[in-house]
């Protein structure tokens, strides 16, 4: 009787880790698994960036597919809703807003293509595991890598 009863609470236990797995891969595949602050650690090809750059992905309440991206540069803030279609992975950002403080000549360009590159963004790609987000535009020439670092 131990034996069975030992061997019910083990079958159980397999089962509620079994779909866990499998509720916690269903957040990734949505657009709920993207609500996280992200470190950007590459461009394409694995170009390391050079400066220290985060993103911060939050619901917005106007509209079901709708959110927001705040986001800090070489120098700046800035900040962009996008819709998010899950269903094709792909993303439809707004205009972006962003500080206007004093910019050295030596980070405008920096500064500049980070946020064409955001504007440009259309498709993007989450890990398996959820901790990598992948920013892409139509042609996957350009990309954003991002890291996360807080859920």
């Amino acid at each position: 009787m131990k034996h069975i009863l030992l061997s019910v609470i083990i079958g159980f236990t397999v089962i509620a880790c079994q779909s866990n797995k499998l509720i916690d891969a269903a957040a990734y595949n949505s657009p709920s698994g993207l609500l996280a602050k992200w470190k950007l650690i590459s461009y394409e090809n694995s170009k390391l960036v050079t400066f220290d750059s985060y993103i911060t992905i939050t619901k917005n309440t106007q509209a079901a597919n709708l959110y927001t991206i705040n986001g800090k540069g070489p120098v700046n803030f800035f900040w962009v809703n996008c819709e998010i279609d899950s269903q094709n992975n792909a993303l439809k950002m707004g205009s972006i807003n962003g500080t206007q403080i004093a910019i050295k000549t030596s980070d405008e360009p920096l500064e500049n293509d980070l946020l064409a590159r955001f504007a440009d963004s259309t498709i993007y790609q989450l890990s398996g595991d959820g901790l990598v987000l992948i920013f892409y535009n139509t042609t996957r020439t350009k990309s954003l890598t991002f890291k996360l670092i807080q859920s």
